[in-house]
């Protein structure tokens, strides 16, 4: 029972906690590169996930367009 349910209930509480404790760090990173270098200031990419399903992985962006390799 606690395999199933109590670790998801688990990951789930410590998921949201840590989200509201870094919710303003990550809005200021947003802002600052925002006023920085601009949009969009989050990159997205497509990847294979569990069992080959694609999912959409959202970042913080750290490099300017077009200098990454």
């Amino acid at each position: 029972m606690y395999r199933r349910r109590g670790k998801r209930a688990l990951d789930l509480a410590g998921a949201a906690l840590l989200l509201a404790l870094l919710a303003p760090f990550l809005a200021a990173a947003g802002l600052s590169m925002l006023l920085t270098s601009g949009r969009p200031v989050l990159f997205r990419q497509r990847r294979a996930g569990q069992d080959g399903a694609p999912f959409t992985l959202l970042k913080l962006r750290t490099l300017r367009e077009g200098t990454g390799s």
